[in-house]
C-alpha cells in the first residue's frame, strides 16, 4: 500500500474530500475507472473497508449496483497527494496538478483521444 490509511488519514487532514457534489467518473471515463477488486489490489484494503473509505474521501461512487473507482483519484489518495485529489474530485481535468495525476496513473487525459 502506497499511504498508510490505518486511521483514515490520521495526519490532520479531515479527510473530507468526497461529498455529494463530487466530480468522480464524471464524465465517466472507461480508461480511468476500476472495479473493486483491481481497487482492492493497487489500495491493499479490503473491499469493505474500501467502500467506506471511497465514501468518505470521495474517489470512488456506485454506478448501478457496482461500484466503480477512480485509478486517477485512488492513486492520488494513497500518495497523499490532497492537491491533485481536491482538484480531480472539483472537476478539474485539464489543471497541471490534474494532468500530473492522469500521467502517473497511465490514464490518457479526455483531451488526448480522438
Amino acid at each position: 500500500m502506497l499511504h498508510s490509511v490505518a486511521s483514515d488519514r490520521s495526519d490532520g487532514s479531515g479527510g473530507e474530500a468526497g461529498c455529494a457534489s463530487s466530480a468522480v467518473l464524471k464524465p465517466y471515463d472507461p480508461l480511468d475507472a476500476i472495479g473493486i477488486g483491481s481497487a482492492c489490489r493497487i489500495s491493499g484494503e479490503g473491499r469493505l473497508r474500501l467502500i467506506a473509505m471511497a465514501q468518505r474521501y470521495g474517489f470512488g461512487r456506485k454506478i448501478g449496483a457496482r461500484w466503480a473507482f477512480s485509478r486517477v483519484a485512488l492513486l492520488a489518495f494513497l500518495d497523499g497527494d490532497d492537491e491533485r485529489l481536491a482538484a480531480y474530485l472539483a472537476g478539474d481535468r485539464t489543471g497541471p496538478a490534474v494532468t500530473r495525476a492522469y500521467r502517473a496513473a497511465g490514464v490518457p487525459l479526455l483531451t488526448q483521444r480522438a
